[in-house]
């Protein structure tokens, strides 16, 4: 049974994809989708196995990531999501918004485990209906999983229930659609709404600062950056069933410390440094303490840099000045007028007029 999408999302998500096979054919990473020499992957595929080991340690325990992207989102260079869909090779599987092919796939997948009474699925989205996701899992996974043992040496012998989480990858106007076709999509497949479920963090009432605020700009205070929200959705899923995760956790979080140093240096993305209306008395968009320090170490400020200024801008060390850009004077094409003699009858007088 196939899901279901407007025919103009289809059409969209099919161009998307005609133009990201023409982008990494030319110019573009098909992995960190950067330029080929702004390429982040040599660093990535180290850690990539550091991850391959973490992930792998505990063998009673199967994480899965969904890493559901919205279309407009494929190529975007400052993209968080992809990253740790490159770090996580080992648990992640990416899909696309209009895919109906790989949504059907999830959705067999999700019906098949239903009739065997296990419920073990999840949508990693903040709304009114969200259940808190350690509340999920104890009232609802591990209900549903009959209690197995494994033969493994460990210190607990018990075989915990899988877990599949779907992370919506996107814009939050782009994400709130998504949400709504996976719930199309669960009535077109008569499952209930227990099975599908939305779920959010475990958070304080301030909510918690973005990683990337500075760099792009935090919604609300609840709403931070996909690589952030996945990260911590494991930490709490690891603590609810007593797994170790303080090394995974922190590296994680590090390398995504990493990664938006390396495109501010690099001038991939640049600091907003406008406050937003209706935003800033909300959340803080201060930049992080190292993005700061980075911003500060440029020769010139990237923002600084703006074709219509031909002044000079003071750099960092007071003692050197770097000129900016100047402007370029677009040379107008010289009009020679046209004269044209205009007469009446009854005066016989002659004008002459230019056009």
């Amino acid at each position: 049974m196939e899901t279901i999408h407007h025919q103009k999302t289809k059409e969209a998500f099919l161009g998307r994809h005609e133009w990201w096979e023409q982008e990494t054919i030319s110019f573009r990473c098909p992995k960190c989708w950067l330029r080929h020499f702004q390429c982040y992957c040599n660093y990535m595929t180290e850690r990539k196995y550091h991850y391959d080991t973490l992930f792998g340690q505990n063998k009673t325990f199967k994480l899965e990531v969904y890493m559901y992207y919205h279309h407009l989102e494929i190529g975007r260079s400052a993209n968080t999501a992809h990253i740790f869909d490159v770090l996580g090779e080992s648990v992640v599987i990416p899909i696309v918004y209009g895919d109906e092919n790989a949504e059907a796939r999830l959705m067999e997948t999700i019906v098949s485990e239903y009739k065997q009474g296990i419920t073990n699925t999840c949508i990693l989205y903040p709304n009114n209906e969200s259940l808190l996701l350690s509340d999920w899992i104890n009232n609802t996974v591990i209900q549903s999983f009959p209690t197995q043992e494994t033969s493994e040496p460990s210190s607990n012998n018990l075989i915990l229930p899988p877990i599949r989480i779907i992370l919506l990858d996107g814009t939050y106007p782009c994400a709130s659609r998504m949400a709504k076709a996976l719930l199309n999509m669960r009535e077109a497949y008569l499952l209930p709404e227990e099975v599908l479920p939305f779920v959010k963090l475990d958070l304080s009432e301030n909510g918690l600062k973005s990683a990337v605020a500075g760099i792009m700009y935090q919604p609300a205070k609840f709403k931070i950056c996909s690589y952030q929200a996945i990260v911590l959705a494991i930490q709490q899923i690891y603590e609810t069933f007593h797994l170790p995760c303080s090394i995974l956790v922190t590296d994680l979080l590090q390398d995504l410390d990493n990664w938006l140093a390396y495109i501010v240096k690099a001038k991939i993305k640049l600091t907003k440094t406008k406050p937003v209306t209706g935003i800033e008395d909300v959340v803080d968009q201060t930049p992080a303490n190292f993005i700061q320090e980075i911003v500060k170490n440029l020769t010139v400020h990237p923002n600084n840099l703006k074709p219509n200024s031909s002044k000079q801008i003071k750099s960092t060390d007071d003692n050197q000045a770097v000129p900016a850009i100047r402007r370029r004077r677009r040379k107008r094409k010289k009009t020679i007028p046209t004269v044209v003699l205009v007469s009446t009858r009854k005066f016989r007088v002659f004008s002459i007029v230019y056009i």
